[in-house]
């Protein structure tokens, strides 16, 4: 009888017990992806960092279109202007096409001295569109002097900046070119042309 009762005793406590409720689970907490910011235009990119460079390191300078050259500074380019991306920022043939915005940098006397042209890209990686002008720039046949280096930097992956020349003005614009975009810029070519 002891042993009934004891048994009652401990199914109405654990009875008791199962009554309440367990608290819910609490549900994990959720990642937040943050979307990488687009890269700056092409344009942008070059009137920042010639803007940022000391006047003292800076030389005579154009860009954009040869019927409307912005004097002393970059300028915009018409990517239908497949003469200036494959003559003077040496884009190659097959590249063109995937150029979808442009801008240039040029030195005003000689453009083997400073020659950047930065390209917002369509229907390429920048990983293959930086070969493809590594190539073409390192295997140009010169004339006038020869550049010392060329430079090849990516922003996300769809912006390609590529310069060549002396190491005299290649190296003040790439100081401020990284200051400026050293969180965004990946420097994928930095080679001397012989």
């Amino acid at each position: 009888m002891k042993r009934a009762l004891s048994i009652l005793m401990l199914a109405a406590l654990l009875t008791g017990c199962g009554s309440s409720k367990a608290p819910a689970p609490t549900a994990a907490p959720t990642e937040t992806t943050v979307a990488a910011a687009p890269a700056p235009a092409p344009l942008e990119i070059l009137e920042t960092v010639w803007a940022a460079i000391p006047e003292e390191n800076r030389f005579p300078a154009c860009g954009g279109e040869m019927t409307d050259t912005i004097q002393e500074g970059p300028g915009a380019l018409d990517p239908a202007n497949t003469d200036a991306l494959l003559y003077t920022l040496l884009v190659p043939e097959e590249q063109v096409a995937n150029v979808r915005e442009a801008a240039s940098l040029i030195h005003m006397m000689n453009t083997n001295t400073f020659t950047c042209g930065t390209f917002r890209l369509e229907g390429v990686t920048d990983g293959v569109f930086a070969d493809a002008m590594k190539n073409r720039i390192l295997n140009n046949q010169w004339m006038c002097g020869f550049p010392e280096r060329v430079i090849i930097a990516s922003f996300g992956d769809d912006t390609v900046l590529c310069a060549y020349g002396k190491n005299s003005a290649l190296d003040p614009f790439m100081d401020q070119l990284t200051k400026t975009y050293s969180g965004q810029m990946v420097l994928l070519v930095d080679e001397p042309i012989e």
